[in-house]
C-alpha cells in the first residue's frame, strides 16, 4: 500500500475519506505500522509539551490505538494525517493531566469509596454474571428519568465517548457528565449490595500487561500482528484498556451489565475525560449542590445576555469580553484567569470565535469545570456557512450564529438542559426561564417577518459579515463584507468591484459598524452614491447595563430596525415590539 497514510504525512494528500477506508481495510496492518513509523516522534513532542515525559508514553499508545480501533474518525479531505493525530495527542494530554491531578487530590484525602478505583482493578465480575445481578441492573434503570437513563446506555451500553455522545444527543460534553453522575447516583442504593469489595479476581484478566497481540478478549479484535516488532508493542498499555476490556466483556456477557461494572468499580469514558475518580465524588457532589451557588463565566457580551434570561438571579454570570471589542482577536489579559478558576461552567460560542480566550480557559478552570460551546453544539459541520469574511479555505466557519434568533433560542435551549443537569434543585426554573424565552423569541420573529416584508430589497453589504446565518433563514442576501478574512481591508481593486456592484444592485444603503468605523465603506457609499449607515452592532448591546435595551433582543431590534428603514422598509412591528427579559439579568458585563 503506497499508502494514504504515507501520502497524508505531510497534509499534501488528495485521499478522499472512501479511498482512506477502503486502503485501510484492505492492509490494516501495515497502515497503522507506517503511521505509528511516520508520526509517533510528532506525536510523542506534543505530549510532553503538554503533560510532561512521565505521561507521554500512555499518550502516544492511546492515539495510536484509537486511530487502530477507529480509522474512520479521520478524513482526509479537512486536513493531513498528522494534523489528525497531533489534535487527538492534544485532547488525551489534556485528559492525562487531569486525571493524573485527580488520583493525586485522591491520594492526599486517602479513603475510598463505592465509586473509587477499587485496589484490585478485576473485582466484582462474579456477582455481576449472576441471573439476579441481570434483573436487578435492568430494574434500576428503569426507575432512572430518561436524561441520566440515555447518558448511561450512550457511553456504557453503546461504548461511545463523552463527546460521541453529546453529539448525539446534541447536548454539551459537560451536560452528558452531569446526567452520567447523576444516574450512578441514583443507581448505588439500589446496586450497592453487588459490589462486594471481597470478590476475587476477574479470571479473565492474568495480569499480563503485554502488547494487544495476545489472544484478543470477547468482543476486541487483535491488534495486527505486524505491530508486534513496532516500536508501539513495547510501550505500557493505556491505564483505560482493562476497565475498556471489561466493559466489553460484560456487555457481550450480560445485556447491560456493563453499568455496574461502573457503579462498582470506577468507569472511564474513551477519551479518559470522565474517570473513575469523577464518579468518586459524585455523591459527595451530589449532597453539596444544594450548598454551591453555581459561579458561569461567558465570553461575549450577547451570550451573558442570553444565558442569563435562563438562569436570572439563580446563579452569578459574569462576561469576559469587553462590548465593543473585536471578539476574535481579544486577548484577555492574565487576570482574568483568576476568575475563570472560579468557574463551574464557562459559555462561549466556539466556531473558532474566542481562541484566545478559550485557550486561558482552558489553562485556567478547575478540573470539575466545563467549557461548553454552544454554536458549536447549536448547529453540525454540514450547516456551517463560509462567506467573504469567512471563506471555506480558511477552515473557519461564520460564527455569528446568534443573530439569528432561532439559533440564539438554540442557544438557550442547551443552556437550559446544561445547568438544569448542574443544578437539578433550580431546573424547573431553568425549564420555565427557556418557555418564556422562546415565546418571546416568537413574537419577536412575528415582528421581524412582518418588517422585513416591506423591505424592497433585502439585500445587505456590511463592513463585518455577521448576519449568514440570519440571512439564510429570513431569506436576506447577503451582498458582500469588507472586512476580509484577515481582518485587514480590501485591496484597491475589490473596492472597484464592491463599488459596480452597489451601483447593479440599486440598493439604497450599506452598512458599518458603529464599534469597527470603516473609511472603505464610506468611499463605496460616496461613488456608489448610496447612503452609508455605520451603526450596526453584533456584540456590542444598547444602552448600559441594568437597561431593558442592553440585551440580545434589544441588540436584534436595534439592528434590524437600523436595516429596515434604511432600506426603504416600515419598522413599525419591530418597534411596537416589547423588548423584555425572561428573567431577571444580573450579569455583570464588562465595559
Amino acid at each position: 500500500m503506497t499508502g494514504v497514510a504515507e501520502r497524508q504525512s505531510d497534509g499534501t494528500g488528495t485521499a478522499s475519506r472512501s479511498e482512506w477506508l477502503r486502503q485501510w481495510a484492505s492492509d490494516p496492518d501495515l497502515a497503522v505500522d507506517t503511521s505509528y513509523r511516520t508520526h509517533a516522534s510528532a506525536v510523542r513532542a506534543r505530549a510532553c509539551s503538554i503533560c510532561g515525559p512521565d505521561l507521554a508514553a500512555d499518550v502516544v499508545q492511546e492515539v495510536f490505538l484509537r486511530l487502530w480501533r477507529a480509522p474512520e474518525h479521520f478524513d482526509p479531505e479537512r486536513g493531513s494525517l498528522r494534523t489528525y493525530l497531533l489534535v487527538v495527542a492534544r485532547g488525551v494530554s489534556i485528559d492525562a493531566v487531569r486525571s493524573d491531578r485527580r488520583r493525586r487530590r485522591r491520594d492526599e484525602r486517602g479513603g475510598s469509596s463505592l465509586f473509587d478505583v477499587a485496589a484490585d482493578e478485576h473485582a466484582l465480575l462474579e456477582p455481576l454474571v449472576a441471573d439476579e445481578a441481570r434483573r436487578r441492573v435492568t430494574h434500576a434503570l428503569a426507575q432512572l428519568a430518561s436524561g441520566p437513563r440515555t447518558a448511561i446506555e450512550a457511553i456504557f451500553f453503546d461504548e461511545l465517548t463523552v463527546v460521541e455522545s453529546a453529539r448525539r444527543c446534541r447536548i454539551p460534553e459537560g451536560t452528558i457528565k452531569s446526567r452520567m453522575r447523576s444516574g450512578l447516583h441514583q443507581l448505588r442504593p439500589l446496586l450497592a449490595d453487588l459490589a462486594d469489595p471481597g470478590d476475587t479476581a476477574d479470571p479473565g484478566d492474568t495480569g499480563d500487561t503485554g502488547s494487544r497481540t495476545s489472544a484478543p478478549h470477547q468482543g476486541e479484535t487483535a491488534m495486527p500482528a505486524r505491530l508486534s516488532s513496532s516500536p508501539l508493542s513495547s510501550l505500557p498499555p493505556s491505564s483505560n484498556s482493562s476497565r475498556r476490556r471489561r466493559r466489553e466483556r460484560l456487555a457481550a456477557a450480560v445485556a447491560g451489565l456493563s453499568v455496574v461494572a461502573m457503579v462498582a468499580g470506577g468507569c472511564s469514558d474513551a477519551t479518559g475525560s470522565a474517570g473513575a475518580a469523577d464518579e468518586g465524588r459524585a455523591a459527595e457532589s451530589a449532597d453539596d449542590a444544594s450548598d454551591h451557588r453555581i459561579t458561569i463565566v461567558t465570553t461575549v457580551a450577547p451570550i451573558t445576555s442570553i444565558v442569563s434570561n435562563i438562569v436570572g438571579d439563580l446563579a452569578d454570570v459574569v462576561g469576559i469580553v469587553p462590548e465593543g471589542t473585536n471578539s476574535h482577536t481579544f486577548e484577555p489579559r492574565p487576570s482574568v484567569a483568576e476568575l475563570l478558576a472560579t468557574a463551574d461552567v464557562v459559555y462561549m460560542n466556539g466556531l473558532v470565535l474566542e481562541e484566545p480566550t478559550k485557550r486561558l480557559a482552558e489553562d485556567s478552570i478547575d478540573d470539575d469545570a466545563e467549557i461548553v460551546e454552544l454554536g458549536t453544539l447549536a448547529i453540525t459541520p454540514d450547516q456551517y456557512l463560509y462567506d467573504f469574511s469567512f471563506p471555506e479555505s480558511g477552515g473557519k466557519p461564520n460564527p455569528h450564529l446568534w443573530t439569528d434568533p432561532t439559533l440564539a433560542r438554540r442557544y438557550a435551549e442547551i443552556v437550559t438542559d446544561d445547568m438544569s443537569a448542574r443544578d437539578p434543585a433550580n431546573a424547573a426554573a431553568y425549564a420555565a426561564n427557556f418557555e418564556e424565552f422562546s415565546a418571546i423569541i416568537d413574537e419577536f420573529d412575528a415582528a421581524m417577518r412582518t418588517s422585513f416584508a416591506t423591505v424592497p430589497a433585502r439585500q445587505l453589504l456590511t463592513y463585518h459579515d455577521a448576519y449568514a446565518y440570519f440571512a439564510q433563514t429570513y431569506d436576506w442576501e447577503v451582498v458582500g463584507a469588507i472586512q476580509i478574512s484577515d481582518f485587514e481591508d480590501p485591496t484597491p481593486g475589490e473596492v472597484a468591484d464592491l463599488i459596480e456592484q452597489v451601483r447593479a444592485s440599486g440598493i439604497p444603503a450599506i452598512f458599518g459598524s458603529e464599534v469597527f468605523p470603516s473609511p472603505v465603506l464610506a468611499q463605496i457609499g460616496r461613488e456608489a452614491g448610496v447612503e452609508y449607515i455605520d451603526v450596526l452592532r453584533d456584540d456590542d448591546l444598547p444602552g448600559e447595563p441594568g437597561d431593558p435595551e442592553h440585551s440580545w433582543l434589544g441588540l436584534m431590534r436595534f439592528d434590524f430596525v437600523t436595516m429596515t428603514e434604511a432600506l426603504g422598509g416600515d419598522a413599525s412591528a419591530l418597534l411596537a415590539f416589547d423588548v423584555r427579559a425572561a428573567a431577571p439579568d444580573t450579569a455583570k458585563y464588562p465595559q
